[in-house]
């Protein structure tokens, strides 16, 4: 009983977090590069001021530790993907 409750609540917490991460797909957010993503070495990955996280492209040596926005394009679950947005 008590497992099936906790399965219960993951299921909603994963409902909401999905709903919530699709909220921001088209939107701009501020991204603090945290450097290679932990799945994909190809890509970076950084964290939004309210720590969700960004999977984008970029070169790891110069965005490493600087903030910078990034166009969400995509939400899979628990990730948020996007595009830096190139300042002139």
């Amino acid at each position: 009983m008590k497992d099936e409750r906790n399965q219960d609540l993951l299921k909603l917490v994963d409902e909401i977090v999905e709903r919530k991460n699709e909220e921001h797909v088209g939107t701009v957010q501020q991204v603090l590069c945290e450097g290679p993503s932990r799945y994909n070495k190809e890509r970076l990955s950084g964290r939004t001021g309210t720590n969700r996280i960004v999977i984008f492209d970029g070169d790891a040596h110069r965005m490493a530790g600087k903030l910078f926005d990034v166009k969400i394009t995509e939400s899979t679950g628990h990730t948020l993907y996007g595009d830096p947005v190139l300042s002139s």
